[in-house]
């Protein structure tokens, strides 16, 4: 009969010269601590998560706008007046400089793609310090 030891594995052994691939135990320099990271992380998150849903506040008030200037929806129907007017008051204040800064391009309103592409732009660099640690 075979007998089997017991206890902790032993280490394999690394060519020399080799660096080890286990994770440095302490943060390197200009790295937040574990605790701030704690607060951090998820805080960051969260206002991604805000970015994200205040943009398809966006895209649904461009396509409410849409629809009402089509007559495909009436803004007479309470609830659609609701969400127009909802969407209206949580994007207008974001929309009015970039329509001031933006030419007069007609009938056609660039001002939510900008506005998408500048709260897209803030989401990835908002993720990219989530993730730089990791």
């Amino acid at each position: 009969m075979q007998r089997v030891a017991t206890g902790p594995p032993l280490p394999l052994p690394q060519p020399a010269g080799a660096a080890s691939l286990s994770p440095p135990t302490t943060p390197p320099t200009g790295q937040a601590s574990a605790p701030m990271d704690v607060i951090l992380v998820p805080l960051l998150n969260i206002i991604s998560t805000v970015i994200s849903i205040y943009i398809w506040i966006i895209i649904i008030g461009a396509i409410l706008s849409w629809l009402v200037t089509f007559n495909v929806v009436n803004t007479t129907n309470r609830f659609v007046y609701m969400v127009g007017d909802i969407c209206y008051r949580l994007t207008e204040p974001a929309l009015r400089p970039i329509r001031n800064f933006l030419p007069n391009l007609g009938g056609i309103d660039l001002s939510p793609v900008v506005l998408i592409l500048i709260l897209i732009f803030a989401r990835d660099v908002l993720r990219g310090i989530v993730y730089a640690g990791y």
